[in-house]
């Protein structure tokens, strides 16, 4: 027999005395919750909220810069602190900062109204400048905004036109008087001033050189590079009358102008057009359509007549686009051969600005409009190759589409075939396969096989993947083995890396990686772990828990607050990370190992109002496929009471479970804010959404379908009033499932497509809508003539006698993705149907609403969910008629009774 031994009374005490201390606790902190006051319109004006790209970082490392600003009432507040917090300056109403050198010091630069504030960081010390336009310091090669390089230069504009230039390492300055236009040279630090008719160059020792006389004062100084290689300057002067490229060396030369432009043709310099490819020996620049340019198509002089042909290039709605105002042909000129080479035609079109040796071109016909092409032709034609140098054209045979990147020096491009990610050398014209891609979907979290560039070896021969979980180091001509730079950790255990740590561009030097960020995907907690390449050893978790340090672009549609990767100081290995939870804004945090990190700012403007916490919901579709969604409650949750439910969503968005959701009007123009809703005592819940090829709206259906049988569950939802909210994919995802769903109370939806048979054909300001259903979010796969009841079983047009919800629908008037006669036929279906619905246009906007709209927008939406969710009254607007000009008209005239008996009609008395 087992003995079991007592605790001692006093133990027993203890014990009782910690669980009631602790219970206390729990009560006090529910007691304090349900104190806050709800977060109201009125509450959005005053939000303070870090700066999500102003953190700014000193070479030292020992110093940092943010800025703290209130959208609503555009109000800022800088502050310049030290990482040992024992230091601090701040300032107010700040127009533009900077942290930057000078000598051996470390200075802030703080502009305010037109005085120029210069601290010595970490001492007393201040300079005051007044009369001040503007200051500009100079920007060493590839370096990011956050993170200092030692800068050569700090250049103050005044408003009388004089300039001061300030030499960062002597500390000397020269003062200069009438000067028109200041700039520092791209590929360079060098400052080049127009002083009169002068273009003066000032060397490091404050040496200052005429290197070229402009012909007049009319002549504007548009752009400057500057040739290592062949020690030369070039610049693109403008006048209203022509364009000029003029080569500096030892002499002055025009290379180019709008009266010798090569060709017969209408063209003109471009005259805001000017860089160099990345060997040095290349200068790149543009030529535009003369202003006065005639098309066949249109002749305004004679008729308003615009002819649409079949055998034009491209269909626009933009006349722009008919009268050729957006055209240009790019042009490289080789500076040691003194060689000029058209890299366009006009049916060969770059498909991005040069930057190396090769250049991608496509046919113009093609990449100006793919849809309507591929439906033409059934197939695209593959890119072809381009040498700035003038040595031709080189055919590779790879699609457009299948392109993951290219190197910076263009030396390879990395693109998808047959399951194999492949590498062409564009040196030796050779395809070398160097990955095999698995093609099946990964049930356990709902994601299909991805392979994405992470970045490129200094050299471009090496290139880093992005492999669903794990980082690969691959050779791009298979001259080692792959290397796991996480060890397969990431595969294993659910675990996605991420690559920035601090890494200033895409150029990664393979020493260097130590830290990486990553989230966990079962539980979609985010942090940190160091790896040791070339090594066997597995990565270590640093500092990891229910946080949010990796923000993706995605994760902003429903409202989480961006925030910066993790940024180093160029001088040593400190790092300042930006941290936030679902209930603590993002602020600041100092590390030297990513493992124990000092918190250095402290926004909570959160604190005071009922806020939200969040919760991961998983559940499965009935093919396994494995769901998250996040479960988003009151601060001051009450398990005793019943919450109304609204579901949003927007692809996948799990990820930002700990993502820190700002209040405002609206998320991304379109969508209600949670924080806002559950601070008000609704819960929300946002699902991944399941998107199969050929099926992605009965997927997306599938999904909600699997949500509500999980949320029944749980008792504090009361499923009697639940409602649905969706913009763009997800409102044309909503408006399907609502003809397969009637469980919803109330739905709102905006910028949606409810007819793909039409919306397939349809014309954009972007052009045929076509390959949004076959291969964007539409995702059916095919075209509608291949599969045309494929387009008929997901028209909910079709079904609108189905729906049974009541829908407000939003839509601008001049939506360029969603043109608004689809949500007009979608409001006249569903009214013919004697459905409820309303229609809120909005004059201005585009793909959604800004400005005085978004709060009326914002009003509106919560208006009709309070009615049908929580029975509130229904606004003035949901019980009137809105076109009815007989509503202000007096009108009492009573009409005498008709009858009509047995055929014979006759007026009562």
């Amino acid at each position: 027999m087992k003995h079991i031994k007592m605790p001692a009374k006093g133990s027993i005490k203890l014990n009782i005395l910690i669980c009631t201390l602790f219970a206390l606790l729990i009560v006090n902190d529910s007691l304090c919750a349900q104190d806050k006051p709800a977060i109201i319109p009125s509450s959005y004006d005053h939000w303070p909220i870090l700066n999500s790209t102003g953190t700014k970082f000193s070479y030292s490392g020992n110093y940092f810069a943010y800025q703290i600003i209130d959208k609503k009432s555009g109000t800022n507040k800088v502050t310049f602190e030290s990482v040992d917090q024992k230091w601090k300056s701040t300032f107010n109403s700040v127009h533009s900062f900077e942290i930057t050198n000078l000598g051996s010091k470390e200075i802030g630069l703080i502009l305010i109204k037109d005085s120029l504030w210069i601290i010595t960081l970490g001492t007393k010390k201040v300079l005051l400048k007044t009369n001040v336009r503007n200051v500009t310091v100079s920007q060493p090669n590839g370096q990011e905004a956050y993170s200092v390089l030692k800068s050569q230069w700090i250049l103050v504009n005044k408003k009388d036109k004089s300039t001061e230039l300030i030499n960062t390492k002597s500390e000397n300055s020269l003062l200069f008087d009438s000067v028109e236009q200041t700039l520092f040279l791209r590929n360079n630090e060098t400052p080049i001033i127009k002083s009169n008719t002068f273009l003066l160059r000032i060397n490091q020792t404050l040496k200052v050189d005429t290197i070229y006389k402009f012909s007049s004062d009319q002549e504007i100084l548009t752009r400057a590079i500057y040739s290592i290689a062949a020690q030369k300057f070039f610049i693109l002067v403008y006048t209203p009358k022509q364009s000029k490229i003029v080569e500096i060396g030892k002499t002055s030369n025009i290379l180019i102008c709008d009266e010798n432009i090569p060709g017969k043709f209408d063209m003109k310099l471009d005259p805001y057009s000017l860089s160099i490819a990345d060997h040095d020996s290349t200068i790149i620049f543009n030529l535009l359509p003369q202003l006065n340019l005639k098309t066949n198509a249109t002749d305004t002089s004679v008729t308003s007549l615009v002819i649409w042909s079949h055998l034009d290039n491209k269909i626009s709605l933009n006349s722009d686009e008919v009268n050729g105002k957006d055209l240009k042909i790019t042009y490289a000129y080789n500076i040691f051969k003194s060689e000029l080479h058209p890299l366009e035609n006009d049916s060969l079109v770059l498909t991005g600005t040069p930057s190396g040796e090769w250049a991608i071109i496509n046919s113009r016909a093609q990449f100006e409009d793919p849809a309507g092409t591929l439906l033409k032709n059934k197939i695209l034609e593959p890119i072809q190759l381009i040498s700035v140098k003038g040595k031709g054209i080189i055919r590779p045979g790879i699609m457009r589409s299948t392109i993951r990147g290219m190197s910076p020096l263009t030396k390879n491009i990395v693109y998808l075939k047959d399951s194999t990610i492949f590498v062409f050398n564009t040196g030796n014209q050779t395809h070398y396969p160097i990955l095999k891609v698995h093609n099946h979907t990964e049930l356990e979290t709902n994601e299909p096989p991805t392979v994405s560039i992470a970045g490129w070896s200094l050299d471009n021969d090496t290139v880093y993947l992005y492999s669903n979980y794990d980082i690969l180091m691959v050779s791009c001509e298979n001259k080692f083995p792959i290397i796991n730079l996480t060890s397969g950790y990431g595969a294993s255990n659910k675990i996605q890396f991420f690559l920035r740590t601090g890494q200033f561009d895409n150029k990664i030097q393979y020493a260097d990686l130590k830290f990486l960020p990553a989230i966990d995907k079962k539980t979609m907690q985010h942090g940190f772990f160091s790896i040791y390449p070339g090594t066997n050893k597995k990565p270590t978790k640093l500092n990891f828990g229910p946080f949010y340090y990796v923000h993706i672009q995605q994760l902003s549609v429903l409202g989480s607050t961006p925030i910066q990767f993790p940024i180093k100081s160029r001088g040593s290995d400190r790092y300042i990370v930006t941290r936030s939870t679902v209930n603590q804004a993002p602020n600041l945090f100092f590390t030297k190992d990513f493992k124990h990190l000092t918190q250095l700012t402290f926004v909570k403007p959160e604190a005071k109002y009922n806020w939200m916490k969040s919760e991961l919901i998983q559940y499965y579709l009935p093919n396994n496929i494995k769901i998250n969604g996040i479960l988003y409650k009151p601060e001051n949750y009450d398990s005793t009471k019943k919450y109304p439910l609204i579901i949003s969503s927007y692809q996948e968005q799990s990820q930002a479970l700990n993502g820190y959701i700002e209040p405002q009007d609206l998320c991304t123009s379109c969508l209600p804010n949670i924080t806002t809703y559950v601070s008000n005592g609704y819960m929300v819940f946002v699902p991944d959404i399941y998107r199969p090829q050929g099926n992605t709206f009965m997927g997306a259906t599938e999904t909600i379908l699997g949500a509500l049988e999980k949320l029944s569950k749980i008792r504090q939802i009361d499923m009697d009033h639940v409602g649905i909210v969706g913009c763009s994919f997800s409102g044309t995802t909503t408006e399907f499932i609502l003809t397969k769903v009637k469980a919803f109370k109330a739905a709102v939806i905006s910028s949606a497509l409810a007819n793909p048979i039409s919306g397939f054909n349809m014309l954009t300001q972007s052009g045929l809508n076509s390959l949004w259903y076959q291969r964007g979010q539409g995702n059916f796969g095919v075209s509608l003539y291949e599969n045309p009841q494929l387009y008929i079983d997901n028209a909910a047009i079709l079904k609108v006698n189905k729906i049974e919800t009541p829908i407000l629908l939003m839509h601008t008037t001049n939506d360029d993705r969603c043109p608004i006669y689809d949500a007009i036929q979608f409001f006249v279906a569903l009214r013919n149907q004697n459905k409820k619905v309303w229609l809120l246009e909005y004059k201005k906007g585009i793909h959604g609403v800004y400005g005085n709209d978004a709060p009326d927008f914002s009003m509106r939406m919560r208006q009709f969910f309070d009615h049908y969710l929580k029975e509130m009254p229904a606004p003035l607007w949901m019980t009137s008629k809105t076109k009815d000009p007989w509503s202000t008209i007096k009108n009492n005239q009573n009409l005498p009774l008709v009858n009509q008996q047995q055929g014979n009609t006759h007026l009562s008395h």
